[in-house]
């Protein structure tokens, strides 16, 4: 489990990576925690189907609104900054999420006691 947690962070700060350059840090940070939170879902969806299909699709998905909102928007540094408090408060919501999902998919694929162990 600390192995997922740990890769779903990295997943995460990847985009920090790609997006920082261009965005400002304010606005890019939340991202940071949303995506590691969703790296974390997409791996408990693996985890429990032993199918990436449904990881890749979900994943795909989650990345229909990025296209929708590249194709509608423009996006510079300037427009997309947000406050830092509302940066800082949307980071925090991102990783408690993070935490309770991290317990669900380690209740989700805990082994099982057989039935000779009882």
């Amino acid at each position: 489990m600390l192995a997922i947690c740990i890769d779903s962070l990295l997943f995460g700060f990847t985009h920090l990576l790609i997006n920082s350059s261009q965005l400002t840090l304010s606005y890019v940070i939340p991202q940071v925690f949303y995506a590691a939170m969703g790296g974390l879902v997409f791996c408990g969806l693996y985890l429990r189907t032993n199918n990436l299909v449904w990881s890749m699709m979900l994943h795909a998905l989650s990345d229909v609104s990025v296209i929708v909102s590249l194709a509608t928007h423009t996006h510079t540094a300037a427009q997309l900054s947000i406050p830092t408090a509302y940066a800082i408060g949307i980071s925090v919501l991102y990783l408690v999420l993070f935490i309770i999902v991290a317990f669900i998919i380690r209740w989700q694929v805990r082994p099982k006691k057989s039935a000779l162990s009882q």
